[in-house]
């Protein structure tokens, strides 16, 4: 899960099925930085009409994958 301040992206203000432009992008240690040194890890995505399509370009098993935005905050 990451963080994203909308005051560097355009939002389209809709909570429920928000739409963030540009793409967001997240490096970070890979998963076993600590036992050698992992390659950076990445996320690149876009959040469109509430679901996050995950580019090519990721570092993880969800790459090239579209999915529903996770609730949060004891939403239904």
């Amino acid at each position: 899960m990451h963080q994203v301040w909308t005051d560097r992206w355009r939002w389209n203000g809709d909570g429920d099925a928000p739409t963030f432009s540009p793409s967001v992008l997240v490096t970070y240690d890979g998963a076993d930085v600590g036992q050698g040194g992992a390659p950076q890890a990445r996320c690149h995505s876009f959040v469109e009409n509430g679901r996050i399509r995950f580019l090519p370009d990721c570092t993880h098993e969800l790459a090239g994958e579209t999915v529903p935005l996770p609730t949060l905050l004891g939403g239904t």
